[in-house]
C-alpha cells in the first residue's frame, strides 16, 4: 500500500465530510504524480511541479481553486505523516498557496429576488 492509499484508509480521514473529494484527488492526481516516491523523497520542488502539471482528464487546464484544493489535501496528508513521525518537515507547507480570487459579487434582479422570497420558508413567530 502506498502513502496515498494509507492516508485514505485512516479512520480520521474517512470521517471527514470531504472524504469523497479527497479520495478522488488522491487516487486520480496525487498517487499518479507522487506514487513512485517515498514520503521522505518528496520536496517542495515536487509540490510545485505537481501544481504546474495539473490538468483535467481531457488535457485542459483546471482552475486555480482546484489546484489549491489538491495542494491542501497533499498538505494534510503530509501533516499526518509528520504527526506519525514519518517526516520531519512537510514540503507542501513550504509552497505558498495563491489566492484563487473566486469571489462572486452580483445583485439579484427583481425577478430573482421575488423567486428567492417565494422559495424561502415562512418566518414563524417566536414562542413567548
Amino acid at each position: 500500500m502506498n502513502g496515498g492509499e494509507t492516508y485514505l484508509a485512516l479512520e480520521e480521514v474517512k470521517r471527514l465530510r470531504s472524504y469523497k473529494e479527497r479520495k478522488h484527488a488522491v487516487t486520480l492526481q496525487l498517487i499518479p504524480f507522487f506514487g513512485s516516491k517515498a514520503l521522505t523523497e518528496i520536496t517542495a520542488e515536487d509540490v510545485e511541479a505537481s501544481r504546474g502539471q495539473r490538468k483535467k482528464r481531457n488535457g485542459k487546464p483546471v482552475k486555480l481553486g482546484t489546484i489549491n484544493n489538491d495542494h491542501i489535501i497533499l498538505k494534510h496528508c503530509l501533516n499526518i505523516a509528520r504527526r506519525k513521525r514519518l517526516l520531519t518537515i512537510n514540503p507542501a507547507s513550504l509552497v505558498p498557496i495563491p489566492c484563487a480570487h473566486n469571489e462572486r459579487d452580483r445583485i439579484l434582479s427583481a425577478d430573482e429576488w421575488q423567486q428567492l422570497h417565494e422559495a424561502a420558508a415562512p418566518i414563524s413567530s417566536p414562542c413567548y
